[in-house]
């Protein structure tokens, strides 16, 4: 399967981004798109993957939305306007929720709805079938026609029982290797105004994501700051600059935190008899 061009800077994540690629090239044919619920720890890779494939479907004429978090639609206003206008319209059209536990966070009306509204909508008996959304509202919804995607690094917060998780094309997301890191980074270096560092300074800051990348955001962003506070223009940055991140931020090598090991030390580890 030729990977979709909108990938084409995202690193590793090869199985995710074929199954990706081959539902934007399944749209572009008209045929029937997937829905994919990505869970994933912070830093992952999830909100990258979500917003491609978005990115993706419109390319070949799907209309997308996309919201960082529920919070966005949680009252009334445009936002909720846009979601109605699309799932009662007759354009295909794809959701994107990130952050999507916080549909459980406060329990307003226009969350139950949306919530209520995908779970009919990915119920593979009401395919093809209209739906009442609220008593007043009638939708429908199938494969070719809409898209709904999720991500969220708390899954379990949103559904317990698994039923809605079960309606999505589940996609757990690999843990980024070492190398992989390195190749991340040197992307958040360039972003964030750095020229490329050394081997040894890649590999060290890579070592502290323990297969994501959050950690690495919060080190380079540490640099950055440091650098603006005391008004140091060097684009390069070396060990001791990772060093002083780490302190100002708490963090040991492998990037564990203070409180991490505070839980590692109070975990009692069974001892096997003798």
């Amino acid at each position: 399967m030729k990977i979709n061009p909108v990938f084409k800077d995202t690193v590793g994540q090869r199985n995710a981004v074929t199954l990706l690629s081959e539902s934007i090239a399944s749209a572009k044919n008209d045929g029937e798109m997937m829905s994919p619920f990505f869970a994933q720890v912070a830093g992952g890779g999830k909100t990258h993957l979500l917003t491609r494939y978005l990115n993706g479907l419109k390319e070949v004429g799907v209309k997308t939305l996309f919201f960082s978090s529920p919070e966005e639609f949680r009252e009334a206003g445009a936002n909720w306007d846009s979601i109605i206008n699309l799932i009662t319209g007759n354009d295909r059209y794809a959701i994107g929720v990130d952050e999507a536990h916080l549909l459980e966070n406060r329990k307003t009306i226009r969350l139950e709805k949306f919530k209520a509204f995908v779970m009919k909508a990915l119920d593979k008996n009401n395919h093809k079938r209209t739906f009442s959304l609220d008593g007043q509202t009638t939708c429908s919804f199938n494969r070719k026609k809409g898209v709904i995607c999720f991500g969220t690094n708390f899954p379990d917060m949103l559904d317990k029982s698994g039923a809605l998780q079960s309606r999505f094309d589940l996609l757990e997301l690999e843990a980024y290797s070492t190398d992989q890191l390195v190749d991340i980074l040197q992307g958040m270096l360039v972003e964030a105004g750095f020229q490329a560092a050394n081997e040894e300074t890649l590999a060290r800051i890579a070592r502290c994501g323990r297969g994501t990348a959050r950690p690495m955001e919060k080190i380079i962003g540490q640099i950055k700051m440091s650098r603006s506070a005391s008004g140091d223009k060097k684009k390069t940055i070396n060990r001791e600059d990772v060093l002083q991140a780490l302190l100002l931020k708490r963090m040991f090598p492998r990037g564990l935190t203070e409180h991490e090991i505070q839980m590692l030390n109070v975990c009692e580890v069974p001892r096997r008899d003798s």
